[in-house]
This record gives C-alpha cells, structure tokens and sequence, in this order.
C-alpha cells in the first residue's frame, strides 16, 4: 500500500511540470513573438468581427426601441396591468384574490426584470348598483329615468392625487353603524345629483332576496393632475364612481354582497430606461411568464397594457439582424480562419525540425498538441481580452456605411456589452485556436525520420482534393442557384420598408465563389506546369526558374493563391452587389417621385360657377427650384369592345417641362424621354402606352382609342410606347401618357401636382416655406432626397453594406500580412537556394527579379481569377438581390451594376501589397551573404 506522505510529493512533481511546461511555451512564443504576431492579428480579428456583430445589433435596436419608447401615447411606455374581471359564471373567491394581491406586490418586479418607477396602484371595484336615498320613503323604480347607478371603488394612494373640495376626507378605521363613508368626484356629483352629508342605500344581490349597504357622502373631490401617470382611468369617465376605503369595502360591502365585485386590477408603470435592446428577451420572459402564472392562480385574469407585442417585435427584429449580419460574415470569416490555418502553418512548417526533435526525444503526438494548445489558449486569450473592444469600434464603423466601403457622419450607436456578446466573443476565440491546431496536429504526426522522408518527396494532394469537396460544393451552389430561380428573390420588402432576407439563401454566392476557388487550385498545378514549359521556351533564366520553381511545388503557393482568390472574388461579389442594390433602392424611389418634390395643393372653387381658380403658375419660382413642371394623374376606362374593360391609369403631362424636370432611365423606352416629349406635339390628342395594351387589343402605333373619364368620352391618338414610366406602375394595369392640357380641355380643369427640380443647396423645407409665402396651399409633399436617406437608415441595409465593408478590408489586410510573412519565411527557408544561385553567376538583379516575378505570377494569378469569379457571380446571382415590395413587385426593371471603380481600387491595394513586399525582398537580398547562405542553407 502506497505511502499517503507520497500524495504531496506527487502534488508538488505535477505542479512543477506544468510550471515548466508553461515556461516552454512562453519561451517558444517569446522566441517567435515577430512570427506570432500574424497569427494573434489574425485571432484578434476574428474575435473582433464576431463580436462587433451583436454589438451592432443590439445598438441599432437599442437606438429604434428608445427612440419607439419616447413616441408620445396614452399610457407610459412602461405600463402593465393585471387584471381581473369577474364572471358570474365561474366566480372567484377571496382566499385566490388574497393570495394573486400578495404574489404580484412581492414578485411582479423582480419576474419583470425592471425597476418601478412607483409603487402598484391596487384598484378593485364592484358592479354597477341601484342607490336609494335614506330619506325617500317609496321604493325607486330601476327603470325609471332618474333612478341613480354607481360603483364602489378602492384605490390605493387616492388622497396624494386629490384636492377635497367639500366635506372631508375618507376616514381610517371602521364607522359606526357600519355605515360606509364614500367621496366622489365633483363631475359625479354633478351627474347623480348627490352631494354632502347625504345617505344612500346601495342595493344588490338577488332581485328576490336583495342586501343593501348604508353609504354617507362625506367629501367631494377634483383631481390635483387630471393628467398624471397614477390614474389608471381618466377623472373624467369617474362620473359614477364612489370611492372608499380597502377595510370598508372588503368588511361592509363584500361581506354582506361577495357576488358584487366586478374587477381587480394591479397597475404598474416600470422604468422604461432600464429596457434595452440587450435585456428585451429578459423582459419578455418575465412578462409571458407573469400572463400565466395570474391566469392560473385566479382564472379570467389577463396582464393587459403591457408592450409585449412591441417587445416581441423589436426581439425579432434583433434576431432577424445578427443572423443577416453573421450570415453575411461567414464567407470572410471563413477566410479569415483560412489566413490563420496558413499563417500558423507557414510558422509551424519553420518549426519542423524542432517538432521532429522533440518527437524523437521521447515527446508524444498528444504533448506537442498539447503544447500548441496552449500557445493557441494564450493567444485566444489575449485575442479575447483585445477582440471585444475592437469590436467596439467595428460596431460603431458599420453604423456610418451607406453603401460599400462608402461611409458616412452619423451619431454614433449606444454599444452596450452584453453576456450574448462575450459569448459569442469566446466562441470565435475557440473557433480560431481550433484552426490554429490543424496544422500542428499534422506536423505532431512527424519524428526526425520520417519529417526527412517527407521533406524528400513530392507535396501530396489536400485532403479537400482526394475527396473532391469543391466538386460538393459546387453540386450544393448549383441546387442553390436552382431554388433562387423558382424564388425569384433573396431578399423582400416588410410593410414598413425593413428588408427580409433568407439568409441560407444569402449563403449560396459565397459557396459558389468557395467552389470555384477550390476547383481552381486543383487545376493550378496543371497551369502553371504548362506555363513552365512555355517559359522555358521564349523566357530567360530568371523567368524559367521562377515558373518551374512554382510549378515543381504548386501545393506550396496554392494557400496563399487561395487567399487572394477568395479576398478578390468575394470582395468584387460584395462591391457589385451593394452597388446594386443601393442603385436599385434609389430608382425605386425615383420611379414613385421622379422629381426633386412633388407637390399635390389646393385650389380655391368657385361654387357659383363651378370651376377652380388656378393659382399663377409663377408663384412657384422661388429660391432652389431649378425647373418646373406640371403633372396629374387619372383613372380612365377604355372604351374598346365588349365587356367590362380593366381600368388604367393616365398621366398627363407639359410636355414642354417634363423631361427638364422627371427622371428617366434609357431602359424604359425604346426612344429616349425627349423623343417621346416630342412624339406628344404631333397632336395634341397624342398618347403614349404600353406595348401589352396594343398587343391586348391588337392595336399599332397611329391607331385612335377611346378612353372614359366617369362619363366623358375621350379620343386619343397612339403615337408611342414606353415598357415603363415614372409613377406609373404595370402592376396596377395599363397605362397612357397624354398632353394634360388636352385633358383639361376635355374633362375640365382640376388640380394639379407640381414636379420640382431642385437646386441641391436647398433644402427643401426652406423652398415650401416660400412658395407658401407666395399663396400656394400645399397640403402634400412628397420628398425623393429625404426618401432616399431614410431608406439608407434602415437597420438592415446599413449592416449589410457595413459588414461586407468590413469584412472585405480586413479579408484584404490579411491576405497582404499573409503575402508579407510568406515572403518572409520563404526567403529564409530557400537561403541556400538562393546562395547557390548566387555562387553559379546569377546578379542579385537577377535574384530579385526571379523572387519578384513569383510574387507577380502569383498576385496576377489571383487576382485574375477572383475579379474573373466575383464578376461571374455577380452577373449569375445578383438579379436574386431585387427587392420585392408591396403590390408594384420589382419595379422599375432591376440593373445589374458591376462595382469597376471597386475593383480597381482592390487592384490599386494588391499592387501597394507588391510593392511593399517587394521592398523588403530587396533589403533581405542586400543582406544576404553568399558563405552564411551556403553554410546554414538546410539548418535556416
């Protein structure tokens, strides 16, 4: 049997190999700190991306809910009632009142999560009865007119928020006789003519066997603050309330009648301020949980008045954003996890030799894992510490975009930490030192024997390649791309503007550009031998040797090849879909209000003569307006054939204003709007409509058509056609474009809309006030530049365009960070490759020449091929983008805008990447010597 004084021995042993090995991994990280440091950058960042997500979430809802929370209304944005109201059907008793009062005065505020702002006001009231004065001798009749009804209340805290005006106040304790003192409002005494010192009979119960109570008025009242927060109904509806006491009216009134309670009610009004968009779920819970708890302990009692549909709308909203958000995020952070699987392995590849040592001298596969276990948990850890704060700022940077990598001034977001966010902050941190093991987990497998085998053969294919994942990938995009075509659409239009997005099918682009990036690398090798031998044939020294140094080791540049591709494809992807949409989102406003402002007033009517007086045209030219023009639109019927015909719509115009003023899109006509301007002088009859309308009732251009306005029958000329035209939507029906001066002449003058082309240093309130000074009576204004920024406000749009913003500067940074330390650790892995180059007659010219054209085969190459996949997936999935909303669909038609200026300004930061990069190269070549290459080639 062991010794047990052996336990601490083996304690203190333990301890001190921990120690030791914790020193060994500080020692090693401290030794490749300038190593390391591209892997915790690369940590940091992940982290900081994951976090800023929630962070950005929870601020832009916060932002929505406070400034929804401060709306004025009836009831403080706080308030929750119980309440009770009885049913003869199913009564209930007082032991179950007795026991919900004293579960919600103890429990109702820490089960809500949220501070009261005041104490419960308790009100219970009984039904409404018959009162009889004491002094009247015959029996009043209940039908009678001037029979008196009223309802006993009790309300807590009632003399606070009252002023006795007559008589006095409700006395404590019980009164003798049990009579029961009452007050009521002066509006009530008004009402049923009962004033001080006045006794009442209050009769209820069975109508064969009725009990009464001896009421006495003892003071009317008026209420200090008719207004305030503490009444939980409005003084003035009280014009039949008697108020008394809690003793009085459970002690005289329900002892003698228990059947006449109609209603308990517990109001609350609890701190709005305390209710964020990081506590929401908390409350909601709280609130669902207090509904049934009251139902079950006294059956028809429901919590009313609560915000619970407004909390449930703002939870979802929340929910619906991050999981946009970190749908739009996993294609960089995948890259992000990819630059730091390949950042570690460049590094770990370094310390080959050292992992085969440590393995030969009697370390196993799971000690050095272990080892780079705890290197990876040290880096997570500070990557955890720095990641959330950075997150701070990202959130923040995603409030201010617009559009991709266009950012604006805005007020900053109210960022609030949350448990949510730290969760999610150590879930990346995991995630990352996860990639950052795979790796090592490869090289642990290695002892010095079997590491120099391996040196000495040829790279073998990933495992990616052997189990053909990109050809999977690719099947799973093609069915994806399948579905989106019998969708029509990624992403929707709610009814107050908010975009609904499905974000799996927000997934299928990247993995498309996943696939196509994989199936590129596997053709890589195949390329670049081809270009090889093509080298070899027209190209000098440096050129051969750096295709056939790529070609004979492929696998080792495909990493790297790899990141670029993703960075380029998925950044030219994003650039062209923002773009996109922000142009689509635009012209839809545009195609409502094709102008500036659009007008809509009101005119003066001669009633005597039965016609508007027109205001002068010119009153309307004030300070702003750079154009004017006049607009109106109609409902007409045609008159053609049988049967009744579906109405369409007529919008008449000046022609000789209107393309001064409207805007237009070439695509909407096969003439431009000019033309068409033009076509409308040929008669003043001329109409322009819709190819469908002359293809419906086989009509040409030139043909007349009768069109009826309520019972005026118009002729009109068809002179050309137009596939769309602003404000006129194919959704609702056909349409006509006619002279509006020819319909005044035909149907009578009526008011029209003014179209406005502002002068942008205007504002357009100050451009209103005026034409109002000058007579105009405007009761309409229809603002496309407050349009357009009101829709780049909306939550989700923001943190689209903010996230594949951010996301693609810090997918280009690493992929740069991650060219540099290739750079770096390729130049000291192939020293005496280098040396020996040098010692058979090769120039340190030639030298960097032959590391240069590497470096610009490889950018080349990626780049190449990311513009080439991020532009086809543009052109394949962005239609998908169109935004369908409300009963006009996808009008006007969607344009696809490929982001060239975007492109050109990724390639403008590879090309700064080459040049850095090769600056550096430059300086290792100056300080290379020949003899320490040779000498230390295989050892560095």
């Amino acid at each position: 049997m062991p010794d047990a004084r052996d336990a601490p021995d083996g304690g203190v042993q333990a301890m001190g190999m921990v120690i030791a090995i914790l020193r060994l991994v500080v020692k090693r990280s401290l030794n490749n700190i300038n190593l390391l440091v591209t892997t915790i950058i690369g940590l940091v960042v992940t982290v900081s991306l994951v976090a800023a997500v929630p962070l950005y979430s929870d601020a832009m809802i916060e932002r929505l809910l406070q400034k929804r929370l401060q709306q004025p209304s009836q009831r403080p944005p706080g308030a929750v009632r119980i309440r009770h109201l009885e049913e003869k059907a199913t009564p209930s008793t007082l032991d179950q009142f007795r026991r919900l009062d004293e579960f919600v005065l103890n429990n109702a505020e820490w089960i809500m999560g949220l501070p009261l702002k005041r104490p419960i006001l308790r009100y219970f009231a009984t039904d409404t009865h018959l009162l009889q004065g004491v002094a009247e001798t015959e029996k009043v009749n209940p039908l009678a007119s001037e029979a008196k009804y009223a309802y006993i209340a009790f309300q807590q805290g009632l003399e606070r928020y009252i002023r006795i005006v007559e008589g006095q106040g409700l006395p404590p304790g019980p009164s003798p006789d049990d009579v029961v003192p009452v007050i009521l409002s002066t509006t009530a005494s008004e009402e049923l003519h009962m004033y001080v010192g006045e006794s009442y009979y209050y009769i209820g119960g069975d109508r064969f066997n009725p009990a009464r109570v001896t009421l006495k008025v003892v003071g009317l009242w008026e209420p200090l603050e008719p207004n305030s927060d503490y009444w939980l109904y409005h003084p003035d509806v009280m014009y039949n309330t008697l108020f008394t006491t809690e003793e009085h009216l459970f002690q005289n009134i329900l002892k003698i009648m228990p059947q006449a309670i109609h209603e308990y009610s517990w109001y609350m009004i609890f701190d709005h301020n305390a209710l964020h968009s990081t506590n929401v779920d908390r409350v909601l819970g709280g609130l669902r949980y207090l509904e049934t708890r009251v139902a079950t302990m006294m059956p028809n009692t429901k919590v009313d008045l609560a915000p619970g549909d407004l909390l449930e709308e703002f939870a979802r909203r929340a929910f619906l954003l991050k999981l946009l958000l970190f749908a739009l995020s996993i294609p960089m952070l995948a890259v992000i996890l990819y630059y730091i699987i390949t950042s570690v392995g460049m590094v770990i590849d370094r310390q080959r030799s050292e992992i085969a040592v440590f393995k030969s001298r009697g370390m196993s596969t799971f000690q050095i894992i272990g080892l780079y276990l705890l290197e990876g948990v040290l880096i997570g850890g500070i990557a955890l510490a720095i990641g959330p704060l950075i997150g701070i700022g990202i959130a923040q940077l995603i409030g201010q975009s617009y559009s991709f990598l266009l950012f604006a001034q805005r007020p900053p977001l109210p960022v609030m930490f949350s448990t949510q966010t730290l969760q999610y902050a150590a879930l990346a941190a995991g995630l990352a030192v996860l990639a950052m093991l795979v790796p090592a987990v490869g090289a642990a497998r290695y002892t010095i024997i079997t590491y120099k085998q391996e040196v000495a053969r040829s790279y073998r294919r990933p495992l990616w390649q052997r189990f053909f994942v990109d050809i999977l990938l690719l099947a799973v995009a093609a069915y994806g791309y399948r579905t989106l075509q019998q969708q029509r659409s990624i992403l929707n239009i709610a009814g107050e503007g908010e975009i609904v997005v499905d974000p799996l099918m927000l997934l299928v682009p990247s993995l498309f550009i996943f696939a196509l990036a994989l199936l590129f690398l596997r053709l890589f090798p195949l390329l670049t031998a081809g270009l090889a031998r093509l080298g070899s044939l027209f190209g000098n020294a440096p050129v051969v040797l750096a295709l056939r140094q790529i070609a004979r080791m492929p696998l080792a540049y495909s990493p790297l090849v790899l990141l670029l591709t993703l960075t380029l494809a998925l950044g030219a992807f994003a650039a062209s879909a923002a773009h996109t949409m922000n142009r689509n989102f635009t012209e839809r406003v545009l195609y409502e209000i094709p102008a500036g402002l659009i007008l809509t007033e009101v005119w003066e009517y001669n009633e005597t003569e039965n016609y508007f007086i027109e205001p002068p045209f010119s009153a309307h030219e004030v300070p702003g307006v750079v154009a004017l023009t006049r607009a109106k639109q109609f409902t007409a019927r045609p008159n053609i054939g049988r049967g009744q015909q579906r109405d369409v719509q007529v919008l008449g115009v000046d022609r000789t204003t209107f393309a001064n003023v409207a805007w237009w899109r070439s695509d909407f006509a096969p003439r431009p709007l000019g033309a068409l301007m033009n076509a409308l002088a040929i008669d003043e009859s001329a109409a322009i409509t819709t190819p469908a309308f002359l293809a419906r009732y086989q009509l040409n251009i030139g043909d007349t058509v009768q069109l009826v306005f309520g019972n005026k029958i118009v002729d009109f000329r068809i002179v050309e056609v137009a596939d769309y035209f602003p404000t006129l939507y194919p959704e609702k029906g056909d349409f006509f474009v006619a002279n509006l001066d020819y319909l005044y002449d035909q149907t009578g003058l009526q008011p029209y809309d003014v179209w406005v082309k502002v002068d942008p240093n205007y504002r357009s309130h100050d451009i209103v006030e005026a034409m109002e000074k000058n007579g105009i009576r405007i009761v309409r204004i229809r603002d496309s530049r407050v349009q357009v920024n009101v829709g780049r406000l909306d939550p989700q749009r923001t943190g689209l365009f903010g996230v594949l913003s951010i996301g693609f500067i810090v997918a280009a940074l690493l992929t740069v960070l991650g060219f540099f330390l290739y750079a770096f650790l390729s130049f000291q892995k192939r020293m005496l490759q280098m040396g020996i180059l040098r010692a058979i007659g090769l120039s340190s010219a030639q030298l960097f020449v032959l590391l240069m054209l590497e470096q610009v085969f490889l950018i080349v190459l990626g780049i190449a091929a990311g513009t080439a996949f991020g532009l086809w997936t543009s052109s394949l999935f962005i239609p998908f983008l169109q935004v369908s909303a409300d009963q006009y669909g996808t009008t006007p038609k969607f344009v696809v805008e490929l982001a060239w200026g975007d492109v050109q300004r990724i390639y403008v930061i590879m090309g700064l990447m080459l040049a850095v990069g090769l600056l550096c190269m430059i300086v290792l070549l100056r300080r290379m010597k020949i003899y320490q290459a040779v000498k230390l080639g295989e050892q560095l």
